[in-house]
């Protein structure tokens, strides 16, 4: 039978969907990325979801007489095949062995403690669970950035740098020496990103950035400063942000995003994937990452559940086990909605 911490039976109902609902409620205020990408659920009975992914098409003016599927033929015949075909694909995701947070609590100790174990310690399971997934997500788009394309002629991943004397990381980057120059550089490198979503023909709503604290707050450190260090908040000319509420608003069609939990490691790890030998890859070395642009087809995520809830009272240990598990899949969908800014 379910029991929350220190707690008579008939009242475990109750205080088992206030932990339920406390740990959900964590769980969305830590995740930045997840609601921003496609997701699916999985059908019963299968491991993976297949994306369709097709090339582009051209027309042209016939010619009386010319065979429309000939390679000759202006405007009939595809980039990417031949005989006037478009690049046909599939892109599958495939779902990861179950992610679990949980926690053991004396039954004992939970009475003596002079605050409410079960509220905290629910909030805890749900930041560690959104944690792990923003960070997963965040290295699907790294390297989404760096894909080439499928096809000839095709959508690559967008990557651009900030090159910074002297330094490879955000550390360097936000140096406040240096602000008047390396604010100026950073724009440039979003501005370009956005150059080359907006050539890939990316869809304008949904584009967002996202960037550490560091990088956030120097580029709110920069707006109090003036017209030299990037007019992002003037409202003079359109600044949306806001310095007294610490908000960026847009950049350049961006909606600015402050995470924690961008990765900053060289991660190296297959250990996710149900099958050793197939799945998703989460491998990425983002050391030197500055900031993650993205817009919602950029990845996906197959889920075979959400984040489901369980606690159990544990008689042999007299204590109580609360469990937070989430069961989903995520990879690259349109690499050309992936981008990334280094620094170099």
């Amino acid at each position: 039978m379910a029991r929350v911490i220190g707690t008579a039976s008939n009242n475990t109902t109750l205080l088992y969907e206030l932990f339920a609902g406390e740990v959900l409620a964590e769980f969305a205020k830590t995740t930045v990325a997840m609601d921003k990408v496609r997701q699916r659920t999985l059908p019963k009975g299968a491991k993976s979801i297949s994306f369709p992914k097709l090339g582009t098409a051209i027309a042209g003016y016939h010619t009386a007489g010319q065979n429309i599927i000939s390679t000759d033929a202006a405007g009939y015949a595809s980039t990417a095949t031949t005989n006037g075909d478009v690049y046909k694909g599939e892109k599958l995701i495939y779902a990861d062995k179950l992610l679990i947070s949980s926690v053991l609590i004396d039954d004992l100790e939970a009475k003596l403690l002079a605050w409410d174990a079960r509220a905290e310690y629910s909030k805890l399971l749900g930041r560690a669970i959104g944690d792990k997934i923003d960070q997963t997500i965040m290295r699907v788009i790294f390297n989404g950035a760096g894909q080439s394309a499928d096809y000839t002629g095709g959508p690559t991943g967008i990557a651009k740098t900030v090159n910074v004397a002297g330094t490879t990381d955000v550390a360097g980057l936000v140096a406040t020496a240096d602000i008047a120059t390396n604010i100026p550089l950073f724009l440039t490198a979003l501005m370009e990103v956005k150059t080359a979503m907006d050539d890939a023909s990316v869809p304008v709503e949904g584009r967002v950035c996202v960037i550490p604290p560091a990088v956030y707050n120097w580029l709110l450190a920069g707006a109090l400063k003036g017209v030299e260090y990037g007019l992002i908040l003037n409202r003079d000319v359109g600044g949306a942000g806001s310095v007294s509420t610490g908000g960026l608003g847009n950049v350049a069609g961006f909606q600015m995003v402050m995470s924690n939990n961008m990765p900053f490691s060289n991660f190296s790890s297959t250990d996710h994937r149900l099958i050793s030998t197939e799945g998703n890859t989460y491998t990425a070395n983002t050391t030197a990452l500055g900031a993650l642009c993205f817009q919602t087809e950029a990845a996906g995520m197959v889920k075979v559940s959400d984040l489901a809830i369980e606690s159990e009272y544990k008689t042999e240990y007299q204590a109580d086990l609360l469990v937070a598990k989430l069961a989903c899949g995520v990879d690259v969908l349109r690499p050309e909605a992936c981008a990334k800014i280094t620094v170099t």
